[in-house]
């Protein structure tokens, strides 16, 4: 019989130390254990990889756990992954404008990213909207002229979001991610850009042959 991955037969471990970093440790409720770390990106750092591409720490963290062979399979949301490691796709996860309550936006159905000229912005620095709007549109992401940084660089999406409802800003966050009662939030269109929820494999493990056999549909690369 086959064996199917779903959030219901998924619970936190207890036999494998919690990580120091932004992350946790799940594992299967069947025979035999599946661990799966699932990074939150809660607070963490942006370096650059060997790939050349920028990632935060934590993502990082969970990838060399994956080649070192600590965990089975990663709960990730970057863009794209070196070659050595296979991503299946999860879900989709939309951004959104994020604003305070009585925030003009509140009249807005939707918001162009051309509507957040001359707003404080929220520069949440963990984010993959750069990364993701790159591969979507193959553009770069540009600050128009006024457009008015807010006062910090948040790493941490509680207080960005504390930041956003007390008004000292709007930034661009994924729906998944707004955890605040009474944060405002509108469909961003023009362009539209959505991320993608993935669990990650090596590419060369077991496990990874097993996911293959199962028909789960791999995440389609963006643009080399």
């Amino acid at each position: 019989k086959r064996r199917q991955l779903s959030p219901k037969n998924i619970r936190s471990a207890t036999t494998m130390p919690r990580p120091s970093t932004a992350g946790s440790m799940l594992e299967s409720t069947e025979k035999e254990k599946i661990v799966v770390w699932d990074v939150k990106c809660t607070t963490s750092h942006l370096v650059t990889s060997s790939d050349g591409e920028e990632r935060a720490i934590a993502t990082l963290t969970a990838l060399k756990a994956l080649e070192d062979g600590h965990v089975d399979l990663a709960l990730l949301a970057e863009p794209s992954y070196p070659d050595h490691f296979k991503s299946y796709l999860v879900s989709i996860d939309p951004f959104q404008v994020a604003f305070p309550t009585g925030h003009r936006f509140e009249n807005q159905s939707s918001i162009q990213l051309s509507d957040l000229d001359q707003e404080y912005y929220i520069n949440r620095s963990l984010c993959e909207f750069p990364r993701y709007f790159a591969e979507q549109t193959g553009g770069e992401v540009i600050k128009p002229e006024g457009v008015r940084d807010g006062p910090h660089r948040i790493t941490n999406e509680v207080v960005a979001q504390i930041m956003i409802r007390r008004g000292h800003g709007v930034a661009v966050i994924p729906e998944s991610l707004v955890v605040l009662q009474g944060l405002k939030t509108r469909a961003l269109v023009r362009p539209s850009i959505n991320r993608r929820i993935a669990l990650v494999a090596l590419a060369d493990s077991p496990l990874n042959q097993r996911l293959q056999s199962n028909d789960i549909p791999a995440v389609s690369r963006g643009k080399d």
